[in-house]
Formats: structure tokens, C-alpha cells, sequence
């Protein structure tokens, strides 16, 4: 489960916002469902806005984690209780036996266990078939893929929009979309203080014999490039070329924004909260951010007890539960 939490930390900062797609009320089940059965750590408002990210993007996107992270969602929403939820992510006694007590990453079938060293708590597992997905396995270690590959015969390359790789642990064919691609370098520090640039990826390109996720526009050196907003759109230079992404592409209540160290980012148009604001639970009934909006969300309408706050990382959190 606490791989989940990065996953979805991974999902949210490689799109640098979060989208709406589907139903409101089928988004706050399961934001409601996930807080109550502990997938997880962090805020509700975290969460929330991280499933709703991979409900709009993620479903789009080809990528091979991506894929997975999709494939978790749709098992937790098919669940029929925390038990079930929980074993969206976790390994079962037989996969766990499996593990050995130098093992990190294996195979069990098609079944990804990351052992980590120990067997208690059960390790999580992630089923790389659900997912449309084989799991390869080496001496160095184990990952999901698309298709079994030799790193020593198979080169990196661009497949369309896909920059595809060929994993060194698992042996096992990795994608990246490179429409939903956004990274981010920082240099300085001390009292220069810190600058930062996002990378917006359109599609893929052969840069310096290697696959890399880049702009679709102009000719730009990344070296000297500030990024910028135009209305909702980011515009960045990712490598070698000018890269846009529409923040309301991804959700009509996203926009663009630069934070403080210049970074362009998709943030919400709305600033009544911020994932900063505390979150509270009154009569089963929790109030948190979603898209900068103060939103909330009844746990009973979902069959659950209701709800309670604790702290974390000095911030009050709030869940439902079971």
C-alpha cells in the first residue's frame, strides 16, 4: 500500500495537475472507499486529486506504469470491501511464501511481489496482467512490461508518441507516453536562492542517440529558456524544441500558473483552499479540496461508518472509515 501512495505521487507530479474526468459522485466513492480501507498516506485532499488525475489522464495515456496505476484503480473500485481493496496491492500468502530472504522484486506468474527483504507485513504485489502486462524477472531484480526483450540485442527507440526502453532488471519491454510527459531540473541554491524549468514532452524524438520525450514546436536551448504561461497553456523547451501543454485540456478547472522558483505548472483556477488547508470531519462528513474548491464528501452515502481526522507531517488529515 505504501507503494501505491508513490505511485500516485509519480502520477500527479508527471502531470502536474489533476483532472475530473467521469462522474463526481463515482470519483468521491472511491476517494471515500480508498481513505477508509488506508491505502495509503497522505491527506484526503492528496488522494482525491490523484485518482482524479488518473481518471482523466491516466485511462489516455500508454505508458507502462501508467497502465498499472489505471488497473489498481479499477480494482479498487470493484472491491467489495477493505479486504478486497487491500488485496488490489497486496501480495497473497502464496506469493508471499514465495519470497526469499535476499529477494527484492520477483515474478510469481504474472504477478510483480516487491519482498523487500520481508515477508510481515505481506509485501505488495501488482498483477502485471490485469494491466495487459508480463512480469520479467533476472537475477537483478523484477518489473512489469509489455513484452519479454534482451537489453544486450534490443535498442532504446520511439515508437510513435512512446518512448520505449528495454528494463535492465526485469528484462521486459518499459513505455513512456510522451504526451503526458512533464519533468523538472533546478539549479542554484545557497544565497541565489533556487530556479527551476518544467519540461512539457509532446511527442518522442532521437536526441543525442537516445529516446527522450520533447517539444513539438520551435527550436529553444534549454540552457537559457524560462518557462512561461499563455492563458492555461505551459510553455517550456524540452529538448531542443518549445513543448505546450493546455492545463485545461486536462480539466476545464485547471489553468496555468509559474510558483515561485519559475516553474510552470497546471494549478487550479479556483484558490478558496489549497492542499495545505485543513481538512475537518463533521457528522461523517468531510470537507477538503478538490481543484481548489471546498468540497466535501458524506462517507455514510457510501456505506461506510463515517469519519475521523489525525495528524500528519503537522497538517490535520481527515478519513472515513470502515
Amino acid at each position: 500500500m505504501r507503494v501505491v501512495a508513490s505511485m500516485l505521487a509519480v502520477a500527479v507530479a508527471a502531470a502536474l495537475g489533476a483532472g475530473c474526468g467521469g462522474s463526481r459522485s463515482g470519483l468521491l466513492e472511491v476517494c471515500a472507499r480508498v481513505s477508509a480501507c488506508s491505502l495509503g498516506s497522505g491527506s484526503f485532499t492528496e488522494g482525491c486529486n490523484g485518482y482524479a488525475l488518473i481518471d482523466r489522464v491516466g485511462r489516455t495515456s500508454e505508458g507502462t506504469e501508467d497502465r498499472l496505476i489505471v488497473a489498481i484503480v479499477d480494482c479498487v473500485e470493484h472491491a467489495p470491501d477493505c479486504a478486497g481493496v487491500e488485496a488490489c496491492t497486496t501480495a497473497s500468502a502464496t506469493e508471499t511464501a514465495a519470497c526469499g530472504s535476499g529477494d527484492v522484486h520477483i515474478c510469481v506468474g504474472d504477478v510483480l511481489v516487491e519482498c523487500d527483504g520481508t515477508t510481515t507485513p505481506a509485501p505488495d504485489a501488482f498483477d502485471c496482467a490485469s494491466a495487459g502486462l508480463v512480469c520479467g524477472q533476472t537475477a537483478a531484480g523484477a518489473r512489469c512490461g509489455t513484452a519479454s526483450c534482451d537489453p544486450a540485442t534490443t535498442p532504446a527507440r520511439c515508437d510513435g508518441d512512446l518512448a520505449i526502453t528495454c528494463d535492465e532488471d526485469g528484462h521486459v519491454l518499459r513505455a513512456r507516453d510522451c504526451r503526458f510527459a512533464v519533468t523538472m531540473s533546478c539549479s542554484g541554491g545557497g544565497g541565489g536562492g533556487v530556479t527551476c524549468q518544467s519540461r512539457v514532452g509532446e511527442t518522442c524524438a532521437v536526441v543525442d542517440g537516445e529516446p527522450r520525450c520533447v517539444g513539438g514546436g520551435d527550436p529553444c536551448d534549454e540552457a537559457t529558456f524560462q518557462n512561461s504561461c499563455d492563458g492555461s497553456v505551459m510553455i517550456t523547451c524540452a529538448g531542443g524544441a518549445i513543448g505546450r501543454r493546455d492545463c485545461a485540456d486536462l480539466d476545464p478547472a485547471l489553468t496555468c500558473r509559474l510558483d515561485s522558483r519559475g516553474a510552470a505548472e497546471c494549478a487550479a483556477v479556483a484558490q478558496e483552499c489549497d492542499e495545505h488547508t485543513a481538512e475537518t470531519c463533521t457528522g461523517g462528513v468531510i470537507t477538503f479540496c478538490l481543484l481548489g474548491e471546498v468540497t466535501t464528501v458524506d462517507c455514510a452515502a457510501y456505506g461506510l461508518s463515517g469519519c475521523t481526522t489525525l495528524t500528519e507531517n503537522e497538517q490535520t488529515v481527515a478519513r472515513c472509515t470502515p
